[in-house]
């Protein structure tokens, strides 16, 4: 009886084994075998099998779990904008995303040699200082805990920055990390802002210049200034002449100031007006504005227009007004 009921429970054991085996047929594989004894119930064996099947999913769980976060690693390498590099200390490309890959230019068949010494061989000859780049680089294989931040110019007009970082597991040192981020825009902008800001610089000191040129203050005397004025008197200009004149009748001290229009063709309402300000400023200023060098045919424009010159001196030419003006310091 005993022998009948031993033959019972292999066999009930060997069923259930096999039909576990079937259902999970590579539990065994990650498990291992189990023992079965003649002692062995088809309960126990049920709760051994369970302990297994538990443990099975423990271990899918687990294997799932790292695919994800080799995907999550891997996505947020492709999502970077920057081109990343990861070399082991065996001189071995551990992963490179393909940002990286475009922006070196390297062929995919290069890419699946995963052999660093190759992909360096091929990539120096785009570089502006190929000896520097090398050189960096074995520098920091050589230390395997160094940082390091650079730029990186190529022949092309490229640039990169270039920053490189030890790859830890916990406290060791197993590869390095390479990061590529290409910065040539944002040079060429920099670069074509400067361009910018030296030219307003050009413009603005010439505009200068100008300025001193179209409203020339010229000392007579301790106490007298001329000012010759050239060409047409537009509001812009009426306010340098305004500055420039207070300005002069400040430093000097002035007295008198003559402004000589000889060279003005037109004197128009906004022009003549213009000049009657100045007189009246300079006037606040303790000093006294004469107007010379009027033409026959300004002094019909301003009889046309009907402009008030009644609050200025006028004289007909500079030697006159030079006179005028030696004659009231005096």
């Amino acid at each position: 009886m005993q022998g009948c009921l031993a033959r019972h429970r292999r066999s009930q054991t060997r069923i259930l084994v096999g039909w576990r085996a079937r259902l999970v047929p590579w539990a065994v594989a990650i498990l291992g075998s189990p023992t079965v004894t003649a002692l062995d119930t088809p309960e126990s064996l049920r709760e051994r099998i369970s302990a297994l099947e538990h443990e099975l999913e423990r271990h899918v769980e687990s294997d799932r779990e790292r695919a994800m976060s080799v995907s999550l690693l891997q996505a947020a390498l492709e999502a970077t904008a920057d081109g990343l590099l990861v070399v082991d200390h065996a001189g071995k490309v551990a992963t490179a995303n393909r940002r990286f890959l475009e922006m070196w230019r390297i062929p995919p068949a290069l890419a699946e040699t995963h052999d660093d010494r190759l992909v360096l061989a091929y990539v120096i000859d785009q570089l502006a200082d190929p000896a520097a780049f090398t050189d960096k680089v074995m520098a920091l294989y050589s230390d395997p805990r160094a940082e390091s931040f650079d730029l990186l110019e190529f022949k092309d007009g490229r640039v990169f920055e270039r920053y490189s970082r030890p790859q830890l597991l916990g406290e060791e040192s197993v590869g390095r990390v390479w990061s590529f981020r290409d910065i040539t825009e944002r040079r060429l902008a920099e670069q074509e802002a400067a361009r910018s800001k030296l030219q307003e610089g050009v413009i603005a000191a010439q505009r200068l210049v100008l300025s001193q040129l179209s409203t020339p203050l010229i000392p007579i005397s301790a106490e007298v200034l001329v000012m010759p004025l050239i060409g047409t008197i537009d509001h812009e200009r009426a306010q340098q002449i305004l500055a420039a004149l207070l300005d002069g009748v400040t430093r000097a001290r002035a007295r008198v100031v003559i402004v000589d229009i000889t060279g003005v063709a037109v004197l128009d309402t906004e022009s003549a007006g213009g000049l009657l300000r100045a007189a009246q400023a300079v006037r606040l200023l303790g000093a006294e504005l004469v107007l010379t060098g009027i033409r026959p045919e300004v002094a019909q424009t301003i009889v046309a227009l009907g402009l008030d010159l009644g609050g200025l001196v006028t004289r007909s030419t500079v030697q006159t007004g030079i006179a005028y003006a030696l004659e009231r310091r005096g």
